[in-house]
């Protein structure tokens, strides 16, 4: 079944989300950039902005340690419990 909202359309850009938060992050720095559906956990364009340009400065340290441009690495993420993810999948409404 296909659930369609009431409200607007919202405009998606077609752009890399670290391109889309440095541009914006001057505008808006607290507002909120990025809401984990999991958690709720809200980041702001200016601690978003942070987080990429540590990451960012991170993997550039680490260049002599065998992570080069382009190349494939792993990044970890949190695992979330089966039930979430059981209710995630349940109707609306």
């Amino acid at each position: 079944m296909l659930y369609t909202s009431p409200l607007p359309a919202v405009d998606i850009p077609v752009a890399p989300v670290t391109e889309f938060v440095l541009r914006r992050v001057n505008d808006h720095p607290e507002k909120p950039a990025l809401i984990d559906g999991t958690t709720g956990r809200t980041y702001s364009f200016a601690e978003l902005s942070d987080v990429i340009h540590r990451l960012a400065g991170g993997l550039v340290a680490r260049e002599m340690r065998g992570v080069v441009r382009g190349g494939v690495r792993v990044a970890p993420a949190p695992r979330v419990r089966l039930e979430r993810q059981e209710r995630a999948r349940e109707p609306f409404g």
